[in-house]
């Protein structure tokens, strides 16, 4: 089987964002509606909603995740373990069958990684993109914490997201991050989100379309994502997800990178799409 490193696999990707919203284009075609459309606050008002109201959402302060990661085209899977805590940590464990582990961090400040020698580079320290967009994804509560999450938030038009009606919600973080957003006109639910992905400084369209959601303890999760780029889909399925899971990992930094550790971690301009495949709920 092919090795794929989890910079490779991960696309560093979800939750999702991007700098160059001019080159945007919808995933299945666009079709602009005439009639006024919903503010972009409101429909992210509904989301929460829709998903379970904040009170319900506020009760889980961690979350687990098992699943699948499959990109048919390079023939490769591997199971797939995510833990999140808020405000925003993130372990992330990818196995490959007869393969090493992989692993993602973030502590809240820093990210960093293990991917096994030779084909990996061991432990080390994320920056640029891909610490950004893991720091990013690990933000629990995500897309339901809106107000303080976006700076900007701009509906801009009724059009198609995967055979839906969806409004499409232009997004604009503090630190300059963007992205556009698509919520169901009928079940208020986001289906997906449009971004740029940055993968070596190769800036490339992501498409991420958001699978069945599930109730679990009074909010509903995603089940799972197809990350979607030209020429590739790769495709997260989760099996099991447990809220306040009683299994939580520590995260604690191993000793090889402590004593390199930088003082602030290292960003890059607001590139990219999120980190990993899941963050918060919905």
């Amino acid at each position: 089987m092919k090795r794929v490193t989890v910079g490779v696999l991960l696309l560093a990707c979800l939750s999702s964002l991007q700098p160059a919203m001019a080159q945007s284009t919808d995933p299945a075609g666009s079709s602009s509606s005439s009639t006024a459309l919903p503010a972009g606050t409101d429909l992210f008002a509904k989301y929460v909603d829709a998903i379970g109201g904040m009170d319900a959402i506020k009760r889980h302060t961690s979350i687990k995740y098992v699943g699948t990661v499959r990109i048919a085209d390079l023939n490769y899977s591997a199971f797939l373990t995510i833990w999140q805590a808020a405000p925003r940590t993130l372990v992330m464990h990818i196995e490959p069958p007869g393969a090493p582990r992989a692993m993602q961090f973030c502590d809240g400040e820093r990210t960093w990684g293990y991917d096994a020698p030779p084909g990996g580079t061991g432990w080390r320290f994320f920056s640029g993109s891909q610490h950004d967009d893991l720091y990013f994804s690990a933000d629990f509560y995500a897309d339901a914490d809106y107000q303080n999450r976006y700076e900007t938030i701009e509906t801009k038009e009724e059009t198609d997201f995967n055979g839906r009606r969806a409004f499409k919600v232009y997004v604009r973080c503090p630190n300059g991050r963007e992205q556009f957003v698509f919520f169901d006109a009928e079940t208020s639910l986001i289906v997906g989100v449009h971004t740029i992905h940055d993968e070596a400084g190769n800036l490339t369209p992501l498409i991420i379309i958001n699978g069945e959601y599930k109730e679990i303890d009074g909010v509903k999760y995603v089940t799972g994502q197809t990350h979607r780029t030209p020429g590739r889909d790769i495709v997260f399925t989760y099996r099991v997800i447990e809220p306040n899971p009683k299994d939580m990992p520590s995260i604690e930094m191993p000793e090889e990178l402590k004593k390199v550790a930088p003082a602030t971690p290292s960003s890059s301009p607001a590139t990219g799409s999120g980190g990993a495949p899941a963050s918060g709920p919905g």
